[in-house]
């Protein structure tokens, strides 16, 4: 139950973030986003990828937080924000 505590105070933390709808993601393709993601094993993280191509169910992209390629589900990206700038 702790753990749930902790991840509704992070997702709290997150106000300029808005919840993923639709059409949403192909407009990012080309640019750097930060995202709020749900993984297979139910932990929530904040990553900063490269959005290179969307698909129906699957966005490929560069994660600047892993340093590395990365596939990531739509139905587990739980908010989107746009970065101007990334350091």
């Amino acid at each position: 139950m702790r753990e749930q505590r902790e991840r509704v105070i992070f997702l709290a933390d997150c106000q300029s973030f808005y919840v993923l709808e639709g059409e949403t993601m192909h407009r990012h393709i080309g640019r750097i986003i930060e995202i709020i993601y749900l993984d297979s094993k139910g932990i929530f993280t904040k990553r900063h990828i490269r959005v290179d191509s969307v698909n129906a169910d699957m966005v490929k992209a560069y994660c600047l937080t892993a340093k590395a390629p990365r596939v990531f589900r739509i139905d587990r990206i739980m908010a989107v924000q746009a970065v101007k700038r990334y350091a």
